[in-house]
């Protein structure tokens, strides 16, 4: 064998090693040229298992080998036979065997037919080896240092995708959304773009109705049907439950314009959502609330921007439902004005003033005083006094209806014990007191009644709870067990306003209450309309059917009440008898 061919296979190896090649690559090139210059009849080639996983050279082990690769293919290849020597050969079925170690990687197989290797190409061989196997170490670390670079731009691809989408719907969540909107603002473009912000109206009923997994589903088909009508020109998000943003991006370069193409995607929307949505194996027929707020590339404060369209959508909501509203900064005042109003009656709330209680009587047939309605007022600092339907529903949004309920039955039961003490007229029955959903059903309600009771000295049968009937939701079953036990304690139970409700006869079979309060919309003018005297007295009729008696309110002529006392009504409210005062001024006027 001539010289120049270890130097052509030293060559070609260095070319090899040199142009980045991938393993099998660089042993494939090593192993052809070795066939062809050295007369090989194959090559094989075996390599440390933990060299191949990657794990270090220090756990390479001879007895832990695998075999890696062979030119030309071997079903069988020769199997090494390891040794600490730097060569070794051997001779099996007319076959010569020269195997050459590779440090710290492994071993190659050289396979001769005519002829044996001479020594001294063996010899020469060696260091080719030797560098061979610090490229095959050097290529498993870059192709390990590539496929570890890979799998971390992968999985921050895939972190980035999570941290951006809604893992339900596959659409935009609030951080990609804002991303989206960063980008667009920093392209510095002319045109206008708008977000449209949506909230499904009855979907929480869906959810309770039906389970969350047929709202899941609803859902997504909602965002689907967003990015039908949508389509290329805008991204859907999904911030909450059922809450969305369509973020529509440079839509006209007018303000006017731009208003115009977001408000009519908006009723687009609104016309399709009246067909039924598919979710499972149900359908719904689902409308959806709808603000928009269109805005400009200088704009970016995008908390603002979002909130403006969650305004607007509240004012589609307020007025009526499946409505787009378009943002106005007025809105913004009147929301402002809300939050003002929310923070006054919050630290009126907690701090116990600006709240004062009055009274309206309750009389009987003959016109004495059988009983007072306690009827809570605010004086605003800037709005004067108000009445209950002013702020009885914020302090229930803003959660703070238990403090104030609870501040309304002491008031009450202070001002009671009082009258108690002075002497009431003796026709006077017991003191009522509103109570809302809200406090019925803390867990300690009765509990906390009872102690408060004995607190101020008060006998449960001088006190009426007044329950209003649109308050009941759901399963009824826990307020009928409440009401059991107040009963029992001997406290008297009303609804309220009957007749508002929708399951109004159902709460009569199954609430244990004793009094009603008929609803001022069935006595007004009941001297005057047969129609609504038939009501009256046959609602009173059904009341002494079950045992109940009944009160009627918003009496205002004496026409009314002479009307209601010939049909037998016993017990009258309204203001033909007093208007709210304090109870020490009304008792007064039913003493003289």
């Amino acid at each position: 064998m001539q010289p120049f061919q270890l130097i052509s296979i030293q060559h070609e190896l260095a070319m090899a090693i040199g142009q980045d090649r991938k393993l099998e690559e660089l042993l494939g090139q090593f192993s052809k040229t070795a066939t062809r210059r050295l007369g090989l009849a194959g090559v094989s080639w075996y390599l440390y298992n933990a060299l191949l996983a990657n794990d270090g050279e220090e756990n390479v082990d001879d007895n832990n080998l695998s075999h890696f690769f062979s030119l030309p293919h071997a079903a069988n290849p020769v199997p090494a036979n390891p040794s600490d020597e730097p060569s070794k050969s051997w001779q099996t079925g007319g076959f010569w065997i020269y195997q050459l170690k590779l440090p710290k990687a492994g071993y190659l197989l050289l396979v001769r037919k005519s002829k044996p290797i001479s020594n001294a190409v063996i010899a020469a061989l060696l260091p080719i080896a030797e560098k061979l196997a610090q490229s095959i170490v050097g290529c498993i670390e870059h192709e390990a240092l590539l496929k570890s670079n890979l799998l971390l731009t992968e999985a921050r691809q895939r972190l980035n995708h999570q941290l951006q989408h809604d893992d339900l719907t596959g659409s935009l969540n609030r951080h990609g959304l804002l991303t989206q909107l960063d980008q667009w603002t920093q392209r510095q473009t002319p045109s206008f773009g708008a977000l449209l912000f949506l909230d499904l109206d009855r979907f929480k009923w869906v959810n309770d109705s039906f389970g969350h997994h047929v709202g899941d589903d609803l859902l997504c088909s909602i965002t689907q049907l967003l990015q039908l009508l949508t389509g290329e020109k805008g991204r859907i998000a999904r911030l909450s439950g059922d809450e969305f943003v369509i973020l529509l991006k440079s839509t006209n370069s007018v303000r006017e314009e731009a208003e115009s193409i977001a408000l009519d995607l908006g009723h687009r929307i609104n016309e399709r959502l009246i067909s039924p949505m598919k979710a499972g194996r149900h359908q719904f027929q689902i409308s959806a609330s709808i603000g928009v707020r269109v805005f400009n590339a200088q704009e970016t404060d995008y908390a603002l921007i979002l909130r403006d369209a969650d305004i607007a959508m509240y004012q589609s909501k307020v007025h009526r439902n499946n409505r787009t509203v378009l943002y106005r900064p007025e809105m913004s005042q009147a929301l402002d004005q809300q939050l003002d109003k929310e923070r006054e009656l919050r630290s009126a709330i907690l701090q116990g003033r600006g709240f004062k209680m009055r009274y309206q009587a309750q009389v009987n047939k003959q016109g004495d005083i059988s009983g007072a309605e306690a009827l809570i007022r605010w004086d605003h600092p800037a709005e004067g006094q108000l009445l209950p339907d002013r702020f009885i529903k914020l302090a229930e949004d803003i959660g703070i209806m238990r403090e104030l309920g609870a501040w309304i039955v002491k008031q009450v039961l202070a001002d009671f014990k009082t009258a108690l003490d002075s002497g009431l007229p003796p026709s006077f029955e017991r003191i009522s007191i509103n109570i809302s959903p809200n406090q019925l059903e803390q867990r300690n309600f009765v509990e906390w009644l009872t102690d408060t009771l004995q607190q101020f000295g008060v006998p449960a049968e001088r006190v009426c709870l007044e329950l209003t009937e649109n308050g009941f939701v759901g399963s009824v079953e826990p307020i009928i067990q409440k009401i059991r036990r107040l009963t029992e304690l001997g406290v008297h139970v009303a609804i309220d306003d009957f007749g508002t409700g929708y399951s109004s006869l159902r709460y009569l079979q199954e609430l244990p209450i004793d009094i009603v309060k008929i609803d001022k919309a069935f006595i007004r003018g009941v001297d005057k309309d047969a129609r609504t005297a038939n009501l009256s007295e046959s609602i009173l009729n059904l009341c002494h059917a079950l045992n109940m008696k009944a009160v009627a309110e918003g009496i205002e002529t004496q026409g009314e009440a002479d009307a209601l006392i010939s049909q037998g009504y016993e017990r009258l409210q309204g203001f033909l008898y007093s208007r709210p005062e304090p109870l020490d001024t009304l008792l007064a006027r039913y003493k003289s």
